[in-house]
């Protein structure tokens, strides 16, 4: 029986898949408004959804998604869910300059 070697990916490789994911995070107005609210400052879910004017439902699945591709992520602070904007690197943003 032969065996098969599995090519790992290159690093060149994972920077572009990981370019596509957020490329297609990208892809939906919604998700395009939750950014650029997320762009001026941290958000409480609840305000986001309010905002936005969708339901607890379809903000998390957004959110999900943002998530998955590296570039919104969330803190708790008691009750209170937080979204923020991820830097390249995944770590949270510095918030803007007033």
């Amino acid at each position: 029986m032969a065996k098969t070697s599995r090519k790992r990916p290159s690093p060149d490789s994972e920077i572009f898949e990981r370019q596509a994911r957020i490329c297609k995070s990208f892809a939906n107005p919604t998700r395009l408004r939750i950014l650029d609210c997320l762009g001026k400052r941290d958000w409480i879910a609840s305000e986001l959804q309010t905002e936005l004017g969708i339901s607890k439902a379809n903000l998390s699945q957004h959110v999900a998604i943002l998530k998955a591709a590296g570039i919104v992520g969330t803190r708790r602070e008691g009750k209170q869910v937080y979204f923020s904007l991820f830097n390249a690197r995944g770590e949270e943003r510095l918030p803007a300059d007033p």
